[in-house]
């Protein structure tokens, strides 16, 4: 069967399908898989390419368009469910309080939630669940609480 005349077509069907995909899933990342599959969708309209050419369009495609369009789609469209560590000072986790959810006893972590998410806490001293400590220090994943 040649599919040829169809490729085009199923292409966009599989960028929307990615794309729509991206709804169930958070993250915000099979999104710009959708992107590359578009790309092919294109590329397969104006040019026959090969099967390993596709591919390998679909793999550029995705990757470039992740790391530069998730970046600047970051910008505009803040995920609340969640903190990034690596802006974890700018997010006013540093100073802010948090509730103890799981004790805390040195040199064993514990568990702290804040701004509704739950981060692996420690502590110089023992601190039990329910009690409200102040943010320090944020180490990649670890907080740093008093």
């Amino acid at each position: 069967m040649d599919f040829g005349n169809w490729l085009p077509a199923l292409w966009f069907v599989a960028a929307v399908a990615l794309m729509l995909a991206e709804l169930a899933v958070p993250g915000f990342i099979i999104f710009f898989f959708g992107l590359g599959a578009l790309a092919v969708s294109g590329a397969t309209l104006l040019f026959d390419l090969s099967w390993t050419a596709q591919a390998l369009l679909f793999a550029a495609g995705s990757l470039v368009s992740l790391a530069v369009g998730r970046r600047w789609c970051k910008r505009f469209l803040p995920n609340s469910s969640s903190v990034d560590t690596d802006d974890a000072d700018d997010k006013g986790l540093v100073g802010a309080l948090a509730v103890v959810t799981e004790p805390i006893v040195p040199p064993r972590p514990g568990r702290v939630e804040v701004q509704g998410s739950t981060w692996k806490a420690v502590s110089d001293a023992p601190q039990a669940a329910g009690a409200q400590v102040t943010i320090v220090r944020c180490d990649n994943i670890t907080l740093t609480v008093r």
